[in-house]
């Protein structure tokens, strides 16, 4: 997380000022998105659902466990997915979905 302050008085060295909290805050911080998916049991059907994902645009750090019924991926910045988005695919590959949570995770943090 970086902070920045810049006054009026030096802003024309930089040429442009932003007044906005963007200008001032930079967040660490991104949303994973936790999908439970009801009837996934197998390899296929996990294989299945990831086709299934991977027509979302700007969708990244994409995983899935059949074991759970759990996927987990990350949107890239300024691409959004509604729950309503995400409960179509689901249903169009066959399944249901049990819970949608978006967890706030560290931006940095890579999936093992």
């Amino acid at each position: 997380m970086w902070v920045a302050f810049l006054t009026v008085e030096n802003a024309s060295a930089y040429g442009t000022v932003n007044t906005g909290w963007n200008a001032c805050f930079k967040s660490d911080r991104t949303k994973e998105i936790h999908v439970m998916v009801q009837g996934m049991y197998c390899q296929a059907c996990s294989y299945k659902l990831e086709k299934q994902f991977k027509k979302i645009a700007g969708i990244e750090n994409l995983t899935s466990d059949y074991k759970t019924g759990l996927i987990t991926f990350r949107m890239m910045p300024g691409k959004t997915v509604s729950d309503e988005e995400i409960k179509k695919l689901v249903k169009d590959a066959g399944y249901a979905v049990r819970e949608i949570k978006h967890v706030d995770v560290p931006a940095k943090a890579e999936k093992k």
